[in-house]
């Protein structure tokens, strides 16, 4: 072996294998210019026993570095031909450059907000000619000053050539809005971030609603009306499948006027679910099972064929026998509606043709007034649905219900796929309902379904009893009471649908109930506690302490036809109950009549008033 030369410095840091390796692949061309003898590189990666794809890795990195490694002692001259800066330098400086010219490209925050000009400036830089082409990206992200992961985001998207920035107006105005709009004129950011920037900066406070009304006025900012939404669809609220498949039928009371008579009508109106378009309709003097019958009918007539499904509102007269029947002819599945689920029926609701592109010839012959208004109707509805089915879509994209009908192909599959569905759907309707039935009080039920029949009202899906049963047995018998008293005084009013005024006077009823219990625990909590405002009539009620139960009652009474303040009226209505209750069974049948006779003279109490102490009364006579 050679002996080391002397004069040659050695090397005091430790040098592993691999960097031996790099340095000395490095050093063969050197030697090789020279004229010196070299080793090959497989011989100095044997010799180290090193690998070699890492050795030639190495290798590249060093010698990208040496540039950096020599540099001339002293100061640097200055360049004569506009060398261009630092790279790190160069971005910064044009980033910096870039934000002021465009003022809220960039919304500091919790997440920084960056503008579409900023993400195409910054993509931009990197792009073949930019001032970054080649950088590494995490590099270039640092000196833009995005995180690397939003940049990398930013580079997958298609690039675009990022915008010149609009001229800069001076914000020197002859007014407070004049300087808003020329502030406003290069801002890219939020409207928000441009308000908040304006009172931090310029000490303008202005409302969102008044800068809005300014800036579009301007004509400087267009505001972004949002998209009409379908109002059948949302949340899923509505399951569509192709035209003609779901029709969806309602009624709607119409009233028409010919020779100072007033003539109710029903206008019964069947839409298709997928595209909205009129079908079929009936005009009649109630809104019944014939009435749908008919109005499907044309529907049919007007598609050429049957639905696979008909929803309706649960009114009895949709549901019959005889509605059952016709649907059952056809092979089309007869559903109920449900609010805010699939088998909703928004799409009719809402609508209050596809019958053909013109009019027909329009005849009118009848000597009766009622049967001319019901003729007059009909034509007058359907101009109105022919008209409605020709009018553009702008969910179907501008089509109308005419154009999608005829451009309906629907397959075999399709139809066998939306039918299964329709029926999953059934089948749900009818198991919540089954599940809903076994929750109910059977009691409740067997008497409110007595009831229905004593009253002859219709209710051949159960509806309507469910729905009496779970507001519980007190609201649901005085609804029940109510509702006799009002049909033999004939004050029903004439286009009421029974079964539903029935309900509704039941969830009346439970809804008064809930506040008078609250109230009356409120009442008992603030006797407990003393209250200043109930101590005169705990002071009248103990000078009532020494007279007998009925003495009591009357004298509670009188209270009651003096009392006008809320609370007093509680107050002496809670006493008479009390009192009441303290009878023996003997005594409250005997006294039971009399009193709520009394009560119901006493016309200074408010009608409600009346009816829920008479109510109270009548519950606490069979207690």
């Amino acid at each position: 072996m050679a002996e080391a030369d002397p004069s040659v410095p050695k090397l005091t840091a430790e040098i592993t294998p691999l960097l031996k390796a790099a340095l000395s692949i490095l050093a063969i061309d050197v030697f090789r210019d020279l004229g010196l003898p070299a080793p090959t590189a497989r011989a100095v990666i044997n010799a180290l026993s090193v690998g070699k794809s890492r050795t030639y890795e190495l290798a590249r990195t060093i010698e990208g570095a040496l540039p950096e490694l020599h540099r001339p002692v002293g100061r640097p001259a200055a360049s004569s031909d506009g060398a261009p800066p630092d790279t790190a330098l160069l971005i910064t400086t044009i980033v910096r450059d870039f934000l002021i010219a465009n003022p809220g490209v960039v919304v500091s925050g919790d997440r920084n907000s960056y503008g579409t000009a900023f993400r195409l400036f910054a993509t931009g830089l990197m792009a073949p000619g930019g001032h970054a082409h080649g950088e590494p990206v995490g590099d270039v992200a640092q000196w833009v000053g995005v995180p690397e992961d939003t940049l990398r985001d930013w580079l997958r998207q298609p690039r675009s050539q990022p915008q010149p920035p609009a001229p800069t107006t001076s914000p020197l105005g002859t007014s407070v809005a004049a300087q808003v709009v020329a502030l406003y004129k290069p801002w890219q950011g939020p409207l928000t971030a441009f308000r908040a920037a304006l009172l931090q900066h310029h000490r303008i406070d202005m409302s969102m609603h008044l800068l809005r009304s300014l800036l579009e006025l301007s004509g400087d900012r267009q505001p972004k009306r949002r998209a009409k939404r379908d109002p059948e669809a949302i949340r899923g609220a509505l399951e569509r499948f192709f035209p003609g498949a779901q029709l969806m039928a309602d009624g709607k009371h119409l009233v028409v006027e010919l020779n100072g008579v007033s003539y109710p009508l029903n206008w019964e109106l069947v839409v298709d679910a997928d595209t909205g378009a009129h079908l079929g309709f009936d005009v009649s003097s109630t809104e019944d099972g014939q009435a749908l019958i008919d109005a499907v009918d044309m529907a049919v007539e007007t598609i050429g064929e049957a639905p696979l499904a008909v929803l309706a509102d649960n009114k009895p007269s949709n549901h019959s026998d005889q509605v059952q029947q016709a649907m059952d002819e056809n092979d089309t599945l007869l559903m109920a509606s449900t609010a805010y689920r699939p088998e909703n029926k928004s799409t009719v609701e809402g609508a209050f043709g596809l019958f053909s592109q013109t009019m027909p010839n329009i005849a009118l012959s009848s000597c009766d007034s009622r049967e001319l208004v019901e003729q007059v109707m009909f034509w007058v509805l359907f101009a109105y649905c022919a008209g409605r089915n020709q009018a553009p879509q702008t969910r179907r994209k501008g089509k109308s219900a005419t154009q999608l009908f005829d451009e309906r192909e629907v397959t075999e599959e399709d139809a066998d796929a939306a039918k299964r569905r329709l029926r999953e759907i059934n089948e749900r309707i009818l198991a919540r309902r089954d599940a809903e039935r076994l929750r109910q009080d059977p009691v409740v039920r067997s008497m409110m379904v007595r009831e229905f029949n004593d009253l002859g009202l219709s209710d051949p899906e159960g509806h309507f009893v469910g729905a009496l049963t779970r507001v519980g047995l007190g609201p649901a018998l005085e609804a029940v009471a109510i509702f006799r008293a009002k049909l033999n005084a004939k004050t029903l009013p004439d286009d009421a649908i029974a079964e539903r005024y029935l309900l509704g006077i039941a969830y009346n009823v439970a809804e008064r109930e809930q506040d008078l219990f609250v109230y009356y625990e409120l009442l008992r909590l603030r006797t407990e506690a003393h209250d200043l405002l109930l101590e005169p009539l705990l002071d009248e009620l103990k000078s009532l302490a020494g007279l007998s139960t009925i003495e009591l009652i009357d004298a509670v009474l009188r209270q009651l036809s003096l009392t006008a303040a809320l609370v007093d009226r509680r107050f002496w209505m809670a006493r008479l109950v009390a009192a009441f209750k303290s009878l023996d069974a003997a005594l409250r049948l005997r006294h039971g009549p009399w009193l709520a006779r009394q009560v119901a003279a006493l016309f200074s109490l408010p009608r409600t008033d009346r009816d829920s102490l008479i109510a109270s009364l009548a519950a606490a006579t069979v207690a």
